[in-house]
């Protein structure tokens, strides 16, 4: 198993049709948070931007930048599908 990939997927919705999108690893979210963001970051997207790269580094584990995402898209008022 990839040890960036994350224990539980984060599930969101992403754009206005509804579309959900299950996030599973560190590179998808920092794929997501790098090109698809759907608006200007703030303080948590950002935050989110440098979990991910000390992630993908080796220096943090990837339970990290999967809570930093959560904060990144609670913050831009992205739908999180409850677990």
């Amino acid at each position: 198993m990839d040890p960036k990939r994350w224990r539980k997927p984060v599930t969101i919705e992403l754009g206005k049709t509804g579309r959900m999108r299950a996030v599973s690893s560190t590179q998808e979210a920092a794929e997501l948070l790098l090109m698809q963001w759907p608006q200007k970051g703030g303080i948590h997207h950002l935050l989110a931007r440098i979990a991910c790269l000390a992630v993908l580094e080796g220096e943090m584990p990837p339970r990290h930048a999967r809570a930093a995402f959560i904060k990144a898209c609670e913050e831009a008022e992205i739908f999180i599908q409850p677990e």
